[in-house]
């Protein structure tokens, strides 16, 4: 590391801002936080200029310029820079989330959230089960849980929703299943909002759950994952089975 940043720039002077979106932002490309998009916080995005909360092409983050010239990079830690008008779109249709996870006897904590309390879902460990909760313009909390204690080791985790009609007021209604590996662990019904889940869009969120926690059962502060490794969350809105994007992530997680 000390010999990459001698052969490299030391930058010992950056643009910080009062709010935690745009100041990670400039910390990832170097830029203006409004040339960035990122004016404010992504739960606060709209359509006027340097407020989009998307971060356009030309600023590139540090990590994506290291990519193009041949260094393995990544993502870790808190991200808070997707929001809800960028992130995968579910509402109105069939929708799968697959996530390949390690962990220890102690691991809890939400590996998917997006929304809030006003509407949203989540995949979450807690007391050594597996929840996945959708909750419906927040009148509705819907709920599956594992009824196994989760053990440590190498798991697959997944649920599905099975769009079969559309409602009186165009919610999607239909079924939703919750997977470990390869089997189906619970599945009941489950209507999904079309509209987005808040005013503004809570941002999608991976390993915590910024703001509006979507279920009481954990905080914002609580929400944080812990006692393992989430090595990546698949959303897929296509029409393959769930089995499909399920053996992927098992292929992969046989690789690591």
């Amino acid at each position: 590391m000390d010999k990459l940043a001698a052969d490299g720039l030391t930058y010992t002077q950056w643009h910080t801002v009062a709010l935690c979106s745009p100041t990670r932002s400039c910390v990832n490309t170097g830029r203006n936080h409004n040339l960035n998009g990122m004016g404010t916080i992504t739960e606060g995005a709209n359509g006027f200029p340097g407020y989009s909360c998307q971060l356009p092409a030309q600023t590139a983050t540090m990590a994506q310029i290291l990519n193009d010239n041949g260094w393995s990079t990544f993502w870790l830690g808190k991200g808070h820079n997707v929001p809800e008008a960028v992130a995968v779109n579910v509402r109105g249709k069939s929708f799968k989330i697959v996530s390949n996870v390690q962990i220890t006897a102690n691991a809890s904590g939400v590996i998917f959230a997006h929304g809030s309390r006003f509407g949203g879902h989540s995949l979450f460990i807690k007391d050594h089960k597996l929840y996945y909760v959708y909750n419906f313009l927040g009148i509705k909390q819907q709920q599956l849980v594992s009824a196994t204690p989760l053990k440590p080791g190498k798991y697959t985790f997944g649920m599905e929703f099975i769009k079969e009609k559309s409602g009186e007021h165009g919610e999607s209604i239909g079924t939703m299943k919750l997977y470990i590996n390869d089997k189906q662990i619970a599945k009941g019904p489950m209507t999904a909002q079309v509209g987005k889940f808040t005013l503004v869009g809570d941002g999608l969120c991976v390993g915590y759950d910024s703001g509006d926690p979507v279920r009481k059962l954990y905080t914002t502060k609580t929400s944080e994952f812990k006692g393992g490794t989430i090595a990546f969350v698949k959303v897929s809105t296509g029409k393959e089975q769930y089995l499909d994007p399920e053996r992927e992530a098992q292929r992969a997680l046989c690789k690591e």
